[in-house]
């Protein structure tokens, strides 16, 4: 008998220590699941017009889906919708409602439809530590309630739920997803579109408000919401009935569709996210979608005529001049439905053609082994091996004229006087490359596109030029996202401005670039295009004073394309620019880029980079020298063309800006013809022909004059300065003027009758 008494102590003993060890494991893991995770909100991004452009999950984020943004303070309009069907006892219960737990026990012993009896801590405590369904799980979600309401306390409970349950369609959160299909904070929400959002969490997938019958369902729980609120005197007769009419308008909403053609740019802007890791995250971001709309089309028909030179892939950076903001970024002409769209070519490193040249004019000037009236050399004698892209030479020629023309000779052999060593730093502080190999490397090549870049890196460096010296990163964010500005000034505002004037002056460009093609604009813009060898890669990239725009255009298997370079694709650079410069398409503004401060303009022979432009057989440019300089210069006219054509850029540094600037000649403006208070008769019959000149007479000769009709600016014309006018019925006057001057002609006034 003793020893029947034994065994069953034994059996006794083994279960109370199983049963102990079962309620320690129960209790450890209760503890750990009893804590309330941190959160990691992801991003919600929209362009600078509000409309939607994707959702970016946190970095290094564990969470599945979108959201889980912070809820500030606790609505009671919200929490007392959120416990109305889905935890009623809350603020009674201690973690566990044990009312709920035994009507769910007795309904499903019934064989009635499944009922769950877990409070709004239990349901937080699966929403953090998700495991299988099942009795053993449910029994440690119950233990971890229970020790997290003790921990934390009721309010940082429902806080947290709020802030991590599912709303549907991947949206955890009610601030989110009050943002995502209201588009609004939670404070401005009714109560309607509360109990519309608070029905949600009860099940996810089948009340999606993206749907029909999950908008359906969402009503009916939603009416439920209503009328125990009502019931419970939180609502009133009148907001329960506004509340209840205001749901039945609800139509299926529309889900955010991340735009196709900005993908990109949304990959480019999950980079920058995570590189700064801004504490907002509710962003509006720099980019235009309408305008990139634009854009995009405007490429695609371009694209048909541009197949038969073989071009492949396109991409374009569109930004602010002055702020660096980023108004568009096309990475390839279609992301799905071309082998490399997905490819960005913003990024891919090709060779910079003649995309370099401004900057090696710009170190040359920077260091004074070059001034604005020197003369440079493209002649076979010093051209060194290399040749134009054209196979000519046009002589000696001004800076702006070399580099306007972009031609290589006169590049490289400026290249070699200020150091390829000096030119490949001053590269890398634009960080056009990282030094992953030696000056030596790349030799003379880096005028002529032996250094390889990328379009973002290209755009960027080009914004010295357009902000007096000062390098501008590009920016993705509104300015209240605070990013601290890191601009640097790389190069004096007054060689800044001297390499503007040269890239925006289309006479410069001739020869080589006739006018009024696709490099010349109603308004004023500098452009420089490049080609790469054997038509590889074609460049654009040009500036107003309002915008900066880059063009890459070329192969994605690096093969030739067929005679397609630069200039073509400033076809797109002028469609765009144009676009953007809407009010100035028709005519040109009375005014170029700012010249350098304290400078004036003085007349000068191309030939000979004299002043003494009387018998000059050359063009005649307008360059500018500083005035501190000019009291001093009395000299210059005594200098001979064919003596200041010997001297040298060594001299250049002491003699030319002390000796050879000089006070102009007046500069007198009549218009010769027609006579004052002419009339004329209108013949409808040839109308299409019914065009009379204006001829004016300048003396001595200059660069432009502004024409002036109805006292209305009307075009820029060069010499011989005669302005066609299509014959309009009316009384009209016509002037002219210098640019950057008040020297008016005569006011002309005709009769069209």
């Amino acid at each position: 008998m003793a020893k029947k008494t034994c065994w069953r102590c034994k059996i006794l003993r083994l279960f109370f220590i199983v049963l102990i060890i079962t309620f320690a494991s129960i209790l450890y893991q209760s503890w750990q699941h009893s804590f309330l995770l941190p959160l990691q909100s992801s991003y919600l991004l929209f362009d600078r017009k509000q409309q939607f452009l994707a959702q970016i999950p946190a970095k290094n984020h564990t969470h599945k889906g979108y959201g889980y943004w912070e809820l500030p303070f606790l609505p009671q309009r919200i929490v007392s919708a959120t416990i109305a069907l889905e935890d009623q006892r809350f603020w009674e219960h201690f973690g566990v409602d044990i009312t709920a737990i035994f009507r769910a026990l007795w309904n499903n012993l019934q064989g009635h439809s499944r009922q769950g009896a877990s409070t709004l801590a239990m349901q937080l405590v699966r929403l953090q530590y998700p495991q299988q369904r099942n009795y053993w799980n449910k029994v440690n979600e119950a233990f971890s309630a229970v020790l997290m309401t003790w921990r934390y306390g009721k309010k940082a409970i429902l806080q947290q739920y709020l802030q991590r349950v599912s709303y549907g369609n991947q949206y955890h959160g009610i601030v989110y997803a009050s943002r995502l299909y209201f588009n609004k904070p939670i404070k401005d929400l009714s109560w309607a579109e509360i109990a519309l959002l608070s029905a949600i969490p009860k099940a996810p997938s089948r009340m999606n408000l993206y749907t029909v019958s999950g908008l359906i369902k969402a009503k009916k729980r939603a009416q439920r919401i209503l009328q125990y609120l009502y019931q419970e005197k939180i609502l009133t007769r009148a907001y329960y009935l506004a509340a209840k009419d205001e749901l039945q308008l609800f139509h299926v909403l529309s889900a955010p569709q991340r735009p196709e053609i900005a993908l990109h740019a949304i990959l480019q802007l999950k980079k920058k996210l995570y590189k700064y890791s801004p504490k907002q995250y509710l962003l509006r971001t720099t980019l235009d979608l309408s305008l990139q709309q634009a854009i995009v089309k405007k490429l695609h028909l371009l694209l048909s005529d541009w197949q038969q030179y073989a071009v492949d892939n396109v991409a374009i950076i569109l930004s602010d001049t002055q702020t660096g903001a980023i108004l568009a970024w096309i990475g390839s002409i279609d992301y799905f439905h071309s082998p490399s769209g997905a490819i960005d070519f913003t990024q891919v490193y090709r060779s910079s053609g003649s995309t370099l040249k401004p900057f090696i004019y710009a170190q040359a000037l920077e260091k004074k082994i070059i001034h604005v009236n020197s003369l440079l050399a493209d002649t076979k004698k010093v051209s060194k091996g290399v040749r134009n892209a054209d196979k000519r030479f046009l002589g000696l020629l001004l800076p702006r004229q070399a580099l306007a023309n972009s031609r290589n000779v006169p590049a490289i052999n400026l290249l070699e006087k200020v150091g390829i060593d000096n030119i490949y730093y001053f590269l890398y502080q634009l960080q056009l490359h990282s030094y992953q190999h030696s000056s030596a490397f790349y030799g003379l090549g880096m005028a002529i596109g032996g250094l390889a870049v990328n379009l973002e890196k290209l755009l960027q460096a080009y914004s010295i030029f357009n902000n007096d010296g000062r390098y501008i990163p590009f920016t993705w964010f509104d300015a209240t996202l605070k990013i601290p500005p890191s601009s640097t000034t790389l190069l004096s505002a007054v060689n800044a401005r001297q390499i503007r004037l040269f890239l925006a002056d289309p006479l410069a460009r001739l020869p080589t670039f006739s006018r009024m093609k696709n490099l010349e604009f109603t308004f004023p813009v500098a452009i420089k295009t490049g080609t790469s060898q054997n038509y590889r890669d074609a460049w654009s990239i040009a500036f107003s004073q309002h915008y900066s725009l880059g063009i890459w255009a070329g192969r994605s298997d690096q093969q030739p394309m067929y005679q397609f370079g630069g200039a073509k694709t400033a076809q797109l650079t002028q469609y765009i620019l144009q676009l953007l410069h809407v009010k100035q398409q028709y005519g040109y503004a009375d005014h170029l880029f700012p010249p350098p401060k304290q400078h004036k303009s003085m007349a000068i022979c191309a030939n000979t980079g004299s002043f003494q432009i009387k018998n000059c057989t050359g063009s005649i440019f307008e360059e500018w020298f500083p005035n501190e300089q000019l009291a001093s210069i009395k000299a210059s006219m005594l200098i001979t063309s064919s003596q200041h054509t010997q001297i040298t850029s060594d001299l250049l540094s002491d003699f030319s800006l002390n000796t050879i600037l000089s006070d102009q000649q007046p500069v007198s403006l009549t218009i010769t013809a027609p006579a004052n208070n002419t009339r004329l008769l209108y013949s409808s019959q040839y109308s299409s022909i019914n065009t009379i000149p204006i001829y004016l007479e300048v003396i001595p000769q200059v660069k432009q004059v502004v024409w002036y009709v109805d006292d209305r600016v009307f075009e820029v014309s060069a010499f011989p300065y005669v302005l066609f006018w299509k014959i309009l019925k009316g009384r009209h006057s016509f002037q002219a003027k210098l640019l950057f001057q008040e020297k008016y002609s005569n006011r002309v006034t005709i009769y069209i009758e």
